[in-house]
């Protein structure tokens, strides 16, 4: 297996280690649909809410973008993740 698919395998497995912290540590973001978000961001790479929404509605059976912009703005404000380009939002590294 090549060097830079070991790296991303490890990248990805540092990535779902950090949300399960930090969902063991806050109360609030254990919520189900910050749960999802994170673990999308974390597998997919950065998404915008429309995106996000699109991972909530199958877990849940369905989801508002509202719901999801309030649960990401959230998330900004306890620093798990960052607004990148545009209109993506990833996990800070």
């Amino acid at each position: 297996m090549p060097f830079r698919a070991l790296r991303q395998r490890a990248q990805l497995i540092q990535r779902l280690i950090r949300v399960r912290h930090h969902l063991e540590r806050t109360l609030e973001s254990r919520d189900e649909v910050s749960r999802i978000i994170l673990n999308a961001l974390a597998l997919k790479g950065p998404m915008n809410i429309s995106g996000l929404t699109r991972e909530v509605a199958p877990e849940r059976g369905s989801a508002s973008r509202v719901t999801a912009r309030k649960r990401v703005l959230g998330l900004l404000e306890e620093g798990v993740i960052m607004k990148g380009a545009g209109f993506d939002y990833r996990l800070i590294e």
